[in-house]
């Protein structure tokens, strides 16, 4: 009988187990399914995310919304829009974490991350608080940049492309709408002038555009018949010249009206939730759950740290004051972009993970978005399935070719900065959504900032203690302006108190400095977040590392670390080099002692 028990309770526990283990493998298999649909009805509902993203939608069973730019911004389509995603949350809330692969729990971390702050930045007492028109990256500056960057596969891809143009005026008229409300609600902060003046150039360029000799230059790479390719780009210039230049004068006439009535000149702080409201930016593009006390805690420590390193250098190497204060710039020797690019690539390997070769092209950014901006260069998220060189831009505006500044910025857009990461994301993660929708602004600008503090030990022939103290002066500047932006959106600042803070910080600026200076972050709360918080993260990272690694850390070996799971909030980052250092100290501890 004890027996026959002991043998029944052994099948019933066997039986539970296997049932347990089949419906983990169900639940493995409906979440990779889940994730699935995420990036496929992402990309249905986007046409322009899905032109940019896959040369063959089909192929990743997807079928494209019907060209145009996006939702419209008025109260029933965004009211749908959130109503979805609440809808894709509650089925998300269904997986429960322990019940996953090693490799899901990770995505479904970073999803629940993303899930839980669009909540809570979507709650009923921040509505009619995000800001269309930011003057740094505003929907006036994306949808010129955008169609400056279209790529014209095949000549199917025209007529679509004709139909976008003409979806401007309807889908600027509607965001101007929503700005209008804004200001009916007390809740518009803008800096009308400058948007206004970038449409105002927009329009003064009018047909001579170099958006539109970027797009005629796509349709002649087609190869068609002359006539042929001639009527397509009549009816380019006909949509161009009837529905996009008019949206743009619609927007600047908008946005002159918009000067009559209330707009807040201060930060953040001065709505009555806009505290709150910044926490939540801040969390979002910090890819932290740090507060913003903490994040200010952080900020002031690497800002004493960077001037500390300042002093120690020009302490040991006096001459080197004397080419601070004088402004001297060294010269790099380059005349040419893909002379960088090359000898960036070679410098590289052997500490960075390979990606092998690269295919990519170095083109200038056209027209008025080189002229109207301050964009020094950017690069072109590819597609995934795509054949295309990899494209980056370059602002000739900006800058001697020769400049520090120059190469430093390639390095932050290509090697071993952006280019370099998007190509080792596309080799490594097996998930499209991993791939270009899950991910932190903080870890992808963070690294890409961390990749240009690096680039400088190439240039050999340069004095390093002086290209060391140019950096550290650039880092102690941009913890600066992380500290004001918290200072304006958070506490209130205006701006006799941020040029205060700065002078007594042996920073000061004169007069119109400070004016632009506090306009510009005024006008664009968490705009720099990503770039040097990011950094100061990984930075520590990479300290923690090497003072717990000692002679056993291997810069490869942190880099791997560093890729491993792509864009991600950095309690993920950390974990991964954690267990780096976790792996490389068992390692060096099991070695025989010399």
């Amino acid at each position: 009988m004890k027996r026959g028990k002991r043998g029944g309770l052994c099948l019933l526990l066997a039986g539970s187990l296997a049932l347990g283990g089949c419906q983990k493998a169900d639940t493995q298999k409906a979440f990779d399914e889940f994730i699935g649909r995420e990036f496929t009805d992402s990309m249905a509902a986007d046409y322009v995310s899905a032109h940019s993203l896959m040369t063959d939608p089909a192929a990743f069973g997807v079928e494209p919304a019907e060209p145009g730019w996006g939702s419209r911004f008025d109260t029933e389509s965004l009211e749908a829009a959130w109503q979805e995603t609440e809808r894709t949350l509650e089925e998300f809330a269904k997986f429960q974490k322990e019940n996953l692969t090693p490799a899901q729990q990770e995505t479904w971390e970073i999803y629940q991350w993303e899930g839980q702050l669009a909540q809570a930045l979507n709650g009923e007492e921040f509505d009619l608080y995000p800001c269309l028109f930011g003057s740094l990256s505003g929907l006036h500056y994306q949808i010129p940049t955008t169609l400056a960057d279209w790529e014209i596969r095949t000549e199917a891809d025209i007529p679509d492309l004709i139909a976008l143009i003409r979806d401007t005026r309807p889908y600027l008229e509607s965001a101007l709408d929503y700005t209008r409300r804004q200001q009916e609600a007390g809740l518009l902060m803008l800096d009308i002038q400058q948007v206004k003046s970038y449409c105002d150039g927009v329009i003064e360029q009018g047909e001579e555009s170099g958006i539109l000799r970027s797009l005629f230059e796509g349709i002649d790479a087609l190869g068609l018949e002359s006539d042929r390719a001639e009527g397509y780009k009549q009816e380019v210039r006909e949509a161009f010249r009837e529905d996009f230049l008019p949206a743009y004068q619609e927007l600047s006439q908008g946005l002159e009206e918009l000067t009559e009535g209330q707009n807040n000149q201060e930060g953040l702080a001065a709505f009555p939730n806009g505290r709150e409201y910044y926490q939540l930016l801040l969390q979002n593009s910090c890819g932290s759950d740090k507060s913003v006390e903490q994040i200010r805690q952080m900020m002031e420590q690497s800002l004493e740290r960077h001037l500390q390193n300042i002093l120690l250098l020009v302490q040991a190497r006096p001459e080197l004051y004397q080419l601070w204060v004088s402004g001297e710039e060294p010269d790099t020797g380059y005349t040419d972009y893909q002379s960088m690019l090359a000898d960036l690539e070679e410098a590289i390997q052997g500490d960075f993970p390979s990606v092998g070769q690269l295919d990519y092209e170095i083109r200038p950014i056209s027209g008025e978005i080189a002229s109207d901006t301050g964009v020094a260069a950017y690069f072109n998220i590819p597609a995934l399935d795509g054949s295309e060189p990899k494209q980056l831009r370059v602002n000739p505006n900006l800058g001697e070719i020769g400049s520090v500044d120059t190469f430093l910025t390639v390095a932050h857009e290509g090697f071993p900065g952006h280019m370099y990461q998007v190509a080792w994301a596309y080799q490594n993660l097996d998930s499209p959504y991993r791939k270009v929708l899950a991910g932190s602004p903080a870890y992808t600008e963070g690294y890409a900032t961390y990749a240009q503090s690096l680039a400088g030990q190439s240039l050999t022939e340069l004095d390093q203690d002086y290209l060391t103290l140019l950096w550290e002066e650039q880092m102690a500047g941009s913890c600066l302006i992380v500290l004001a932006d918290i200072g304006i959106h958070y506490e209130g600042w205006s701006q006799q108190q941020m040029g205060a803070y700065f002078e007594e910080m042996g920073f000061a600026l004169d007069a119109l400095s400070l004016s632009l200076q506090y306009r510009q972050l005024q006008a664009n709360p968490c705009a720099f977040q990503p770039y040097y918080v990011g950094y100061e993260e990984i930075r520590a990272l990479r300290r923690q590392a090497e003072e717990e690694l000692g002679e056993d850390f291997s810069q490869l070996d942190f880099h791997q670390a560093l890729l491993k799971s792509g864009s991600a909030p950095f309690f993920v980052v950390e974990r991964n080099v954690e267990e780096y250092i976790q792996s490389a100290g068992q390692t060096a501890g099991q070695q025989p002692a010399a």
